[in-house]
């Protein structure tokens, strides 16, 4: 393969640039271990779309015109990582030891025998395996080989249409091989600005009136709709899909009324509020505005939604439990009569973190939104200056005395009743005490009798 061919360019200073110098080091040293074997070696993909657009990415993709299977095997144990393999696609998954994943494939062809179908997979050249993808600006790679380090290979203009901001399919089957493309189509024109080109909306236009959404796997659609709500933005993404007529196609039932629209405003500030504070606790953001979507339908539409979107039946429970769940959150939250940080706590600490958050973006409550954001803040990881086992040396026993005392220690240190280990512990041996004196009354009485 003449890589040649293609505008000749070294981007080996916007590499070092972009990466830590230890993922520099260790795509030398893929580079050199793959020559050794006689194949080459490229980074392919979103990482290299981003890495020329200046943007952050670290989602390493490796092609290997040979076997990658056996360069994973190879190149694993030399960084330190496990390799997990895929046969039937020729691909692998390196996981070093602090998470990162490195993917590796065998560069491949594919073909689809039926519309929206997963592909067969056959080994190839670069070329064709870049020209199996989906848009033009994901089909630039970066070779790794030594003596060509950096080299970077263009083969169907995706500089050009990154200038011109433009996404565009490879060719005019794009979308009936796999039209779940089309949902990714609108989830990058949104995320960076761009426009779909002329005859790329065309296509889009052609498999709605075709029907072609329908045939799609319930787990590509799912894979798709969760990768768009999981945007920092999802709203225009679905703005531009109902334009399309593609969530309707997806699913009748499926809306974006004004309603939909202020509650997904309401849960992106929510959100970009919690991620300034906790930006590595993971929750699932496409979760919540799925829920937003759903939340003021009937259960059985909900349930029908949800599995045309490839739901596991536990996510679709999930949703349905969490509708219930939040709004008996804030119904016992609006009508408690003393809203203390400890009657919070009991409310909201049975729910999950998505639960919380849906919560607090739909209150219209200043003083709710106040005590889920306390919450959120601080309270839910509040711990009482003393444990069981302190308890336990002043004499309690294990049971529902000692549960119920640690309890009422918590609750207390919540309010601000209780300040240190010294107070916590005075509590507890007066409550020692009364528990003493119930015992022994109860006592008095079985004798007396």
């Amino acid at each position: 393969m003449d890589y040649r061919a293609t505008q000749k360019k070294n981007v080996q200073s916007l590499l070092e640039e972009r990466m830590p110098r230890h993922i520099i080091m260790m795509l030398h040293q893929g580079g050199a271990l793959a020559a050794s074997m006689g194949y080459n070696i490229f980074l392919v993909g979103g990482i290299v779309r981003d890495m020329v657009m200046r943007i952050d990415n670290l989602d390493i993709d490796l092609v290997v015109e040979g076997d990658g299977i056996a360069f994973a095997k190879a190149f694993a144990p030399s960084v330190g990582g496990r390799c997990a393999v895929h046969e039937k696609y020729k691909t692998a998954v390196i996981t070093l030891k602090d998470g990162t994943h490195i993917d590796v494939a065998t560069a491949r062809t594919e073909y689809y025998k039926h519309p929206g179908g997963y592909p067969i997979v056959e080994q190839s050249t670069l070329k064709l395996d870049l020209y199996r993808r989906d848009f033009t600006i994901n089909t630039m790679a970066i070779c790794l080989t030594p003596q060509r380090f950096g080299e970077l290979i263009d083969f169907f203009g995706a500089q050009r249409d990154i200038k011109e901001k433009r996404i565009r399919v490879l060719h005019a089957l794009s979308f009936v091989e796999d039209p779940s493309r089309i949902l990714r189509a609108v989830r990058f024109e949104k995320r960076y600005g761009f426009t779909l080109g002329k005859q790329t909306l065309s296509l889009v236009h052609a498999a709605v009136r075709s029907g072609l959404l329908s045939s799609i796997p319930g787990r590509r659609i799912s894979h798709e709709i969760r990768q768009v709500l999981s945007e920092e933005d999802p709203l225009p993404s679905l703005e531009r899909l109902k334009e399309l007529e593609v969530l309707e196609a997806i699913h009748p039932d499926i809306i974006l009324n004004t309603g939909i629209r202020e509650d997904f405003t309401r849960v992106r500030e929510t959100i970009s509020w919690f991620n300034l504070l906790y930006t590595h606790e993971q929750y699932r953001s496409w979760f919540i505005y799925l829920l937003a979507m759903v939340e003021q339908m009937k259960p059985k539409r909900i349930i029908a939604i949800c599995q045309r979107l490839g739901l596991t039946d536990e996510n679709v429970r999930n949703i349905l439990t969490a509708r219930s769940r939040v709004n008996a959150v804030l119904r016992d939250l609006s009508t408690a009569e003393r809203k203390t940080p400890a009657t919070a706590v009991k409310i909201l600490e049975k729910a999950r973190l998505e639960e919380v958050l849906y919560a607090m973006s739909k209150t219209k409550s200043p003083e709710i939104k106040e005590l889920i954001s306390s919450f959120i803040t601080t309270w839910r990881a509040y711990r009482p200056p003393v444990t069981g086992k302190d308890l336990i040396g002043l004499g309690y026993r294990k049971g529902r005395r000692l549960g119920n005392a640690l309890r009422l220690i918590r609750d207390k240190g919540l309010n601000g009743e209780i300040k240190d280990f010294k107070d916590a512990m005075k509590l507890a041996r007066k409550l020692l005490e009364e528990y003493e004196k119930m015992e022994n009354q109860s006592l008095d009485e079985g004798t007396a009798i």
